[in-house]
């Protein structure tokens, strides 16, 4: 599993195929382990967090909550001093980027978690925060002579209403 998500996060922001202008991996302890985040921008200027994880828990669900909402809160100057090709090459750099979007993009995701397996005790909450600043896809790995890696996201299932309203035959 190891070997498997370092080559994700090797080329998580091809993987993700969402225009996202990567900023740096940030290490931070959790529950006695490191967490690696990458911290991206979107088009929008929105701080974007991606992690990578083996097995997405209720825990591990809290826990990067928490570490995208304090990636947050960095000012631009924060961000411009984290980024690996250096400061002073962040506002060119951004632009470029910038001149690759769509004009006026809305903010996409806060939190993406690409994830090897999700406990079915955090389906719920992953299903409630889908589309609410939270994108979990689950991946597949596929080991050959090149791993490849391919996504598939989780979505929220249709309304309580809908099943209640096909329980009874469609009366309502």
């Amino acid at each position: 599993a190891e070997k498997s998500i370092a080559a994700i996060r090797e080329r998580v922001i091809d993987i993700l195929d969402v225009p996202l202008f990567p900023i740096a991996w940030q290490s931070e302890m959790s529950a006695g382990e490191a967490r690696e985040s990458l911290i991206a921008l979107d088009p929008s200027g929105q701080i974007t967090t991606i992690e990578v994880l083996e097995l997405l828990n209720n825990e591990e669900l809290l826990s990067a909550l928490a570490r995208a909402g304090r990636h947050g809160e960095i000012s631009r100057q924060g961000l411009a001093r984290m980024y690996g090709p250096g400061a002073r090459s962040f506002p060119s750099n951004w632009q470029t980027f910038l001149n690759t979007c769509e004009p006026h993009p809305a903010p996409g995701p806060r939190l993406f978690l690409i994830v090897l397996s999700i406990d079915a005790a955090v389906m719920p909450a992953v299903q409630a925060l889908s589309g609410a600043g939270l994108n979990v896809s689950q991946a597949s790995i596929h080991d050959g002579n090149q791993i490849l890696v391919s996504l598939e996201e989780v979505k929220p299932h249709g309304s309580a209403f809908g099943w209640l309203g096909s329980a009874t035959g469609g009366r309502t």
